[in-house]
């Protein structure tokens, strides 16, 4: 029977020591400026790289729609509650206000939010969405709440 002798084998201590300077790079590299801010800029393009192939996969999803309405996409759930996307600006002050304020919406998302309306048990309510860098449709409705529903829950609209 074989058995194993106390302390550390060669190959493990290279490995002990490539975290060692895996972790030692990356404390250094963090006090660089220019290394952070290198960084950040590229986990930043990362990010919109993202979300634009999510808003093109969006965009693919209603390119040959034959517009109803400037209706985008509906989501309907067994309740009968829905939400609706319309394919036009968002130009409710009040909920992108809401949007910003009270959930922190980023500008470059405000910026970006469409105009929608909502269906939730019987009430009939404005909306604001835009479709985040996840691949969830972020909802802002008039009476201040806020919904996340996948993109993929959406179809399009009947007769279209």
């Amino acid at each position: 029977m074989n058995q194993r002798k106390p302390g550390v084998s060669t190959s493990e201590f290279v490995l002990i020591l490539a975290g060692l300077f895996a972790c030692m790079l990356l404390g250094w590299a963090a006090s660089q400026p220019a290394v952070a801010e290198a960084a950040a800029e590229e986990m930043g393009a990362a990010t919109r790289e993202l979300s634009e192939d999510l808003a093109k996969i969006a965009h693919e999803l209603v390119a040959d729609v034959t517009p109803v309405a400037d209706v985008a996409l509906e989501f309907k759930d067994e309740k009968g509650n829905s939400a609706t996307l319309l394919d036009k600006p968002c130009e409710n002050a009040a909920i992108l206000k809401v949007g910003a304020e009270k959930y922190g919406i980023p500008d470059t998302y405000l910026d970006r939010m469409r105009a929608g309306k909502m269906l939730y048990e019987g009430k009939s309510y404005e909306t604001c969405w835009v479709l985040g860098p996840d691949g969830t449709v972020y909802i802002v409705d008039s009476a201040g709440d806020m919904s996340g529903i996948p993109v993929d829950a959406f179809e399009r609209p009947t007769g279209s």
